[in-house]
């Protein structure tokens, strides 16, 4: 395959996309952020210094990913991750940076917590929230179709779901 790069990304120093990325525009690599093969980047992404994501890994549009972090599962649209798959938010200033509107955003912090804290599985959780006819902005469309896709869990969020259990997809 290939590893291919979007417009204006910036790879600081130490930094490694390994084979077969593919990173979308506007991507930035921290210092010392490591891609190993296969992961595909979102736009407008930013990961940390000495952020590490796993072979095969899916990090969704807009998402913000702390240094040192360990990736080992997908990272949704929108969000902020920390630790070990740590999901530990929605990335709200990067969007207002962006220049989302106030309708997207609150679809979007709707929607995330709809996925995050609603016991089940996340993937059926999120396919049941997309046929609700109250998420209307492409934004919070897309976040939404993000779970249908991929093969491995996703990053989980910090604050259990009610039912106690953990439920990565």
């Amino acid at each position: 395959g290939a590893t291919v790069l979007g417009a204006h990304c910036f790879l600081m120093a130490t930094s490694h996309v390994a084979h077969d990325c593919v990173l979308g525009d506007n991507v930035v690599l921290a210092n010392g952020a490591l891609l190993a093969g296969h992961v595909s980047v979102g736009d407008h992404t930013f990961l940390g210094g000495a952020a590490a994501v796993h072979q095969f890994c899916r990090i969704g549009e807009s998402v913000m990913v702390a240094g040192h972090a360990a990736i080992t599962r997908d990272v949704p649209h929108f969000t902020m991750v920390a630790e070990r798959d740590d999901v530990i938010g929605f990335n709200v200033v990067g969007l207002k940076r962006r220049g989302f509107g106030r309708a997207a955003i609150a679809e979007l912090k709707t929607a995330f917590a709809g996925v995050y804290f609603t016991p089940g599985n996340i993937r059926e959780v999120a396919a049941g929230l997309l046929a609700e006819p109250r998420f209307t902005t492409p934004e919070a469309r897309r976040f939404l179709e993000f779970f249908s896709g991929g093969k491995r869990s996703f990053a989980r969020a910090r604050r259990p779901a009610t039912d106690g259990g953990e439920d990565a997809g």
